[in-house]
């Protein structure tokens, strides 16, 4: 409620209250995510509707590129309201336009953070931007591994394995 309120109003929280806030959020959400990934992976066994099982694995690839997208946005440094205070330079993550010394002042938008991730999830790895960072690369790599089993759950179910 707090976090709605202040987003939506420009009022209440201070960004060092929100900004923590808005992390803890974002790993209750991915949490759910893992569980929900990893329920789908027990549904495989029981359930061959590959109709059932395909519409929930978009519906999961889709969160996990959204809370990824989120993730990177949130962290890379130190969030949207300091990346747009500071200087610009890259903290988390370089993109292209950073390189050199970022000598326009480009600052990345939440869109470059969500494209992060849409293809960190489809190529299981960074495509143009780079992580510098180690809890970037934590990052980048457990969407990659929950992307990974999202999409080994269709291909999973075609086998018909005896489990």
């Amino acid at each position: 409620m707090p976090i709605a309120f202040t987003l939506l109003t420009e009022r209440g929280l201070p960004y060092k209250t929100l900004h923590p806030l808005l992390l803890t959020l974002l790993g209750v959400l991915t949490f759910g995510l893992a569980s929900s990934i990893a329920l789908l992976l027990i549904t495989v066994i029981i359930n061959k509707y590959a109709t059932i099982l395909l519409r929930a694995a978009i519906l999961l690839w889709g969160s996990n590129v959204l809370i990824f997208g989120l993730w990177y946005w949130q962290i890379d440094g130190g969030g949207p309201v300091k990346r747009h205070r500071s200087d610009s330079q890259a903290a988390d993550f370089l993109f292209p336009q950073q390189e050199n010394g970022n000598p326009t002042g480009w600052i990345p938008g939440f869109l470059d953070y969500l494209f992060l991730a849409f293809t960190g999830a489809t190529a299981l790895s960074p495509t143009e931007m780079f992580p510098l960072t180690q809890r970037a690369k934590a990052l980048m790599m457990i969407e990659a591994l929950l992307s990974l089993l999202v999409v080994a759950v269709p291909a999973i179910s075609e086998f018909h394995l005896p489990w």
